[in-house]
């Protein structure tokens, strides 16, 4: 939930009677709430206005303010359903009341029936099934909460929370107006019988303090107003506030007349400068000081630097910012989940991945929108072992799974899922990737780096792998396969006379007329250079058959090769291994059949050799 005002033209487009019902709510909200503020009452008479007003702007069947005494916290002013329990008290330590006071945040229990930060106990004799609790503070410690409480789950929205915040800010200010009121006029009281020792308080306060007279001449400064300010003590009395501009005064007069008229304290944030030209953002709250007949004698202004908070907040606001624009433009989908499973963001890029729009997918179960169907059990009862044991084996680490689009196409995403507690709660982000390309394109990297660019068949790797498999495949069945090496005779000398661009020509010629002759379950490959080899698989007497195979490969570089500048004789030296021992390798086989070759090669070339062993190798 926000503090700012809800942007009610972005929750409920095109819905002109809704929008303009939720306006009036709020223009009603604002204008109750300055009522209050203009009230002059005692603090409990203003409280009781405060939780009476508050049950009429929110959803509220009960409303109280509770303050904290030490480690309870007291029903101090209560209203509607909940009044008969005025003086109840309550232990921080077991309550949500005291979590909200410890961690000075709002606190929502959609049911408390659920909600294990809650008192269940305490809820059920109230009546309370839902409630919406937020911090009361004074000068940065909290005070107290104001709640309200109904008694249906999820009972309160956004404005609300909108309401209860003003209201908590009223009552903040109310109780510490007359804290510093009482403080001031104890001390007023006082004043002629322990002035030291007021004076020792007043220049130790860590909060710069000012007391000027009606005129506005500065009667007392104390040390921390010389330290946020840069004029000391006595450069400043008797003169008017230095931090005062001339464009400052008009407004300084205005909020002195006021307090002195009504005799009320008064807050505000404004900018002074410091003796050394620095700007100041400031929180500046006055009093009336008053003698022992109560008459108004002066003021109190107490100032504190928000500067950095301020310029802090802005700061955090406009990352907040820049983070919500990155993550909706990201090229990869963002998604966040909460502890129930419910869709809490959901981005543009997640919208082209699976095809639901945002408004279609908020709050809705991630299992339904992108989860294929067979997967949703595991997904289930992956998220509740998470959430009872804080252990996973996905949260943190990049993985592969399958997703499902909207129109039921499943496809691989790569998947990083991040982790992380608000309020107690785990909420799951992930971002996601489309693997699909990603595997398509290390696909034809793999495909690349096994194959020969000149002539597009397998390389030396890929040959080397096919044979191994084929031997793997045949076991103890021998005489099946059968490796042919085939080198180009003379290629050499074509290289160097015509160039590479021609010897480029003749291996491509080469390779087409190889793969020509072999059946398409055969592999030819360019083992590098002027060579080729050939794997006959799935012979029946490969004995008989791979010389066979070996002239035709022969015979095919009987025609000349034609050239747009030659025409070339085309020649080749054949050499043959065929399976025959159990214990044949890749290696042993290709030995065989280069030795096989070479002899090819020594005959005069142009010809097939088999080499026939006698001894199974060693």
């Amino acid at each position: 939930m926000h503090e700012e005002l809800p942007e009610i033209g972005g929750r409920i487009p095109g819905a002109a009677d809704a929008l303009k019902r939720e306006r009036d709510r709020l223009r009603h909200i604002v204008e109750a709430l300055t009522q209050i503020a203009s009230l002059n009452l005692p603090t409990m008479q203003f409280l009781d206005r405060v939780v009476h007003r508050v049950m009429e702007l929110t959803s509220a069947i009960g409303a109280v303010v509770e303050l904290v005494d030490g480690d309870e916290l007291e029903y101090a002013a209560v209203t509607g359903s909940i009044e008969r329990f005025k003086g109840l008290r309550l232990q921080r330590s077991r309550s949500l009341s005291g979590r909200c006071v410890d961690h000075r945040a709002l606190q929502y229990s959609l049911d408390t029936e659920t909600d294990d930060r809650v008192n269940l106990e305490a809820c059920r004799a109230i009546g309370a099934r839902s409630m919406m609790l937020v911090p009361l503070s004074h000068m940065g410690e909290s005070i107290g909460v104001l709640k309200v409480v109904s008694d249906r789950p999820g009972a309160f929205d956004e404005t609300d929370e909108y309401a209860l915040r003003l209201c908590a800010g009223l009552v903040g200010s109310s109780i510490g107006r007359q804290v510093m009121l009482d403080e001031n006029r104890r001390l007023l009281d006082d004043r002629s019988a322990a002035w030291t020792q007021a004076t020792t308080v007043f220049n130790a306060s860590p909060i710069a303090t000012v007391v000027h007279d009606l005129d506005g001449t500065v009667r007392m400064w104390n040390d921390a107003a010389a330290a946020l300010f840069g004029w000391t003590s006595d450069e400043a009395v008797g003169h008017p506030p230095p931090y005062l501009a001339d464009s400052d005064m008009p407004r300084f007069t205005e909020i002195s007349q006021r307090i002195m008229r009504e005799g009320t304290a008064a807050t505000e944030i404004v900018r002074r400068s410091r003796r050394d030209g620095t700007v100041l953002e400031l929180r500046v709250s006055g009093a009336p000081l008053r003698d022992t007949g109560g008459e108004v004698v002066g003021i109190v202004r107490t100032m504190e630097d928000v500067t950095d908070q301020r310029q802090h907040g802005s700061a955090l606001k406009a990352a907040a910012e820049r983070l919500r624009h990155i993550i909706e433009h990201s090229p990869h989908a963002f998604i966040s989940m909460d502890a129930s499973g419910r869709v809490l963001e959901w981005n543009n890029s997640a919208e082209a991945m699976f095809g639901w729009t945002r408004r279609e997918a908020i709050f809705r179960p991630l299992h339904e929108l992108v989860i294929p169907p067979d997967a949703h059990d595991a997904h289930l009862r992956g998220v509740k072992h998470h959430l009872d044991t804080r252990e996973s084996r996905i949260i943190g680490r990049p993985v592969e799974v399958v997703a499902r689009h909207k129109d039921g196409t499943e496809f691989p995403i790569d998947l990083t899922i991040n982790m992380a507690e608000v309020d107690g709660q785990p909420v799951y982000d992930a971002f996601l990737e489309n693997a699909s390309e990603r595997r398509t394109e290390m696909d034809s990297l793999r495909q690349q780096a096994s194959l020969d660019m000149l002539t597009q068949l397998p390389n030396r790797e890929r040959f080397h792998a096919a044979v191994k498999a084929a031997l793997e495949r045949r076991g103890g069945e021998r005489n099946r396969v059968a490796v042919v090496l085939v080198n180009l005779d003379g290629f050499r000398a074509i290289n160097d006379l015509l160039g590479h661009a021609a010897g480029d020509a003749l291996l491509q010629a080469a390779a087409e007329r190889l793969v020509g002759v072999v059946r398409e379950q055969d592999i030819v490959a360019r083992l590098g250079g002027d060579e080729f080899g050939v794997l006959l698989d799935g012979l029946r007497d490969a004995r008989r058959a791979a010389p066979v195979v070996a002239g035709k490969l022969l015979a095919a570089f009987d025609e000349q090769v034609v050239l747009r500048t030659a025409t070339l004789p085309l020649q080749a030296s054949v050499g043959v291994a065929v399976h025959e021992y159990e214990r044949d390798d890749v290696e042993a086989m290709l030995h065989v059949a280069v030795e096989a070759m070479r002899r090819a090669k020594r005959a005069g070339g142009h010809r097939v050799e088999v080499l026939v062993r006698e001894h199974q190798p060693d």
